[in-house]
């Protein structure tokens, strides 16, 4: 879903230099089980949060200083610390919403860059 979405933004030439990234979150998943976890807490360590959206659109739009996008399948679940992370970043001026499909996705990213 996210892949799709970023093959989206590589298609659309002038976005591809507009700060639109995605945050690798994770302590990993390759690995022995104690290889992850010093993995993990490197990671921490390098400033990892857990709960931080998927994707930060660093542009600002209307009264927004930014978007950030998690991506979430049909199923999926916004996490206790997801959805704190999501209050505070719309505490602090950013528009934070969950996406369950790169279409979603898309059309989002088209309305928010629209915006003046």
């Amino acid at each position: 879903m996210q892949c799709a979405f970023f093959d989206f933004v590589a298609r659309h030439g002038a976005w591809c230099v507009e700060p639109i990234y995605a945050v690798p979150n994770f302590a990993g998943h390759l690995g022995t089980a104690a290889s992850r976890v010093r993995a993990g807490a490197k990671a921490k360590r390098e400033g990892r949060r857990a709960g931080i959206p998927d994707v930060c659109v660093d542009v600002a739009r209307g009264a927004w200083h930014g978007l950030r996008l998690e991506f979430k399948t049909e199923s999926g679940r916004v996490r206790p610390e997801q959805k704190a992370w999501h209050e505070r970043l719309r505490a602090n001026g950013y528009r934070v919403e969950v996406v369950r499909s790169a279409e979603q996705a898309v059309l989002l990213l088209i309305d928010y860059m629209a915006l003046k």
